[in-house]
């Protein structure tokens, strides 16, 4: 229970390792990369159509998505991976554990610190080509659409940043966390969405017009499906927020009742949740 915890002890530690992780210069990096990306794609991506400029900032979060979907995970794992095994093999969660705090207070002030990190790098990266874009393209966009957009790459961003931390608190080497977070990237982003596209085409492929169609009745478990992929869930919460009709030139499909804007972000949310729940108990029981 929050009346239970030492808020005190947590804030010294959330500052603390807020401000180790923030001064990286990686971090940095990866800030502007996420920015220039941002304005890059914006300004140069219809450029075989109407010649450079701003596109609207709306059709930019459309074409970002989906090299978001790849490079967030990224940066969550690279925070969160070491954060519990690196202490261990150093011997200083050993000495931080001699003082009066408790684990869950530990866990919960390095994991609030790196999602503040996370919170930083998404919000001053693509909220600032936001702007740019903007005032660039002098056009009007929906700022609580835009707002609800970055809301929801950090949740993604939460979701590996959980997993990475769970890895941590399991791995016996720093070496394995790092395999592990590699591993979980390449499931997620790359195999997932194809294997549950493949089960489909094996057994049900023929009646693939029934997913654009809106008769679900042979491909409901394909969209129920959907939500075992963090990415999938979050990229379709995108295209729901924004209404899009179609993505790269192929339309959107009718989505059945149970696929809409509230479940893809209780999708994501879920999956925020479960892992750093799990990490929070094992490293409670955990020998460290």
């Amino acid at each position: 229970m929050v009346e239970g915890l030492d808020l005190r002890a947590m804030k010294a530690l959330f500052k603390k390792e807020y401000t180790d992780n923030i001064r990286n210069r990686w971090l940095m990096i990866i800030t502007f990369i996420f920015l220039l990306l941002a304005v890059v794609i914006s300004y140069f991506s219809s450029s075989a159509t109407r010649g450079v400029g701003f596109q609207e900032l709306d059709d930019t979060v459309v074409a970002l998505v989906s090299l978001i979907s790849l490079l967030v995970p990224i940066v969550s794992i690279m925070l969160g991976h070491s954060s519990i095994i690196k202490e261990r093999e150093q011997g200083s969660l050993d000495a931080l554990m001699s003082y009066p705090i408790d684990r869950v207070e530990i866990f919960l002030g390095k994991y609030a610190a790196l999602a503040s990190v996370l919170f930083t790098t998404i919000f001053v990266g693509f909220g600032g080509a936001g702007a740019i874009i903007a005032l660039g393209s002098g056009a009007s966009f929906s700022l609580p659409n835009y707002l609800m957009f970055l809301l929801s790459t950090l949740i993604m961003g939460l979701i590996f940043l959980g997993l990475s931390m769970l890895i941590s608190v399991l791995a016996s080497r720093r070496s394995v966390a790092v395999g592990a977070g590699v591993l979980v990237w390449f499931f997620f982003c790359m195999i997932i969405s194809l294997l549950i596209t493949g089960i489909y085409a094996a057994t049900s492929g023929d009646n693939i017009q029934s997913v654009f169609s809106g008769n679900i009745g042979p491909s409901a478990w394909l969209w129920k499906a959907m939500f075992l992929s963090p990415i999938d869930t979050y990229q379709m919460n995108v295209v729901l927020t924004y209404g899009v009709k179609s993505v790269f030139g192929i339309s959107v499909p009718i989505l059945p009742r149970f696929t809409n804007f509230w479940t893809t972000l209780a999708g994501i949310v879920a999956w925020a949740t479960a892992p750093l729940a799990a990490s929070i108990v094992l490293f409670t029981k955990r020998d460290v």
